[in-house]
């Protein structure tokens, strides 16, 4: 769009219509490059997609493709949806002096976002890719950083104060062990971020290319997935909504959510 549309668009419209109509777009969009191709499996055989798509994430020539969007989307983070989300939601309990940990960390990127928003958080992080924590150990050789399976984690019971599971149970074909394990090393608070969600279907398996790399991806129905964080000692305190896309052949949009979750007191 030149200069003189954008122009004539804004003195034709009014400030507040403009302004919606931006959100708009922002909410409702076409995924991105990044991913695509989605296709529905209609009878998902879970033995077959773990032996195919469990170390999809390892791809070697993944972790420069996400670092080269992360050092974009960083000069002015407090716009990018996804990590705005997650600052909103850190606002809405204590975090000053708390550790923390986040589960699928990739190159470490959210723990300079945390420090940028103005965090006091001890921050540690995991990934099930080797290549990922080498990177990450290289731009922020202060933090902790291990590699560690989202199903079986190397951490000790309620070792965190907040745990973040980071786009992350999406791609595990156990994602149930995943939560579970999730929940068992935190202490209070639990985050499952940017989260599909669909709310008319049953939970979905797909494959995608992400990264140009094939890859699994489940679009979870919101009431299932719910009612499994409660099964595993979860309350949900908050859900942020931050953006949609469309699939070919499912018959409703998927939204891109972060649910805030706090483990339920033992009587």
């Amino acid at each position: 769009m030149n200069l003189k549309i954008k122009n004539l668009i804004k003195k034709i419209l009014p400030k507040n219509l403009l302004k919606w109509i931006k959100k708009y777009i922002s909410f409702f969009h076409t995924q991105d490059t990044i991913s695509k191709n989605y296709q529905i499996l209609k009878n998902p055989n879970l033995i077959k997609l773990r032996a195919k798509y469990n170390d999809a994430w390892k791809d070697s020539s993944i972790p420069q493709k996400q670092l080269k969007l992360s050092k974009k989307e960083m000069p002015n983070f407090i716009n990018v949806v996804p990590m705005r989300a997650l600052i909103n939601l850190l606002k809405k309990f204590d975090t000053n002096g708390k550790n923390l940990l986040e589960i699928g960390c990739s190159n470490g990127y959210y723990s300079e976002v945390l420090k940028k928003a103005g965090f006091n958080i001890n921050y540690e992080g995991c990934d099930y890719s080797e290549k990922f924590i080498k990177l990450a150990k290289k731009r922020y050789p202060t933090i902790n950083f291990k590699i560690s399976n989202a199903t079986k984690l190397d951490y000790n019971d309620n070792q965190f104060d907040i745990v973040i599971s980071g786009c992350c149970i999406l791609h595990i074909v156990d994602y149930a062990l995943a939560i579970k394990e999730t929940v068992r090393v935190a202490k209070k608070n639990v985050i499952f971020h940017r989260t599909p969600m669909i709310h008319k279907n049953k939970t979905v398996f797909t494959t995608k290319t992400g990264y140009d790399v094939e890859m699994l991806e489940i679009l979870f129905n919101e009431e299932e997935l719910i009612d499994l964080f409660n099964k595993n000692g979860l309350v949900v305190k908050n859900i942020n909504s931050h953006s949609a896309f469309s699939v070919k052949d499912l018959d409703e949009p998927v939204f891109m959510k972060s649910y805030l979750c706090q483990k339920m007191t033992k009587r």
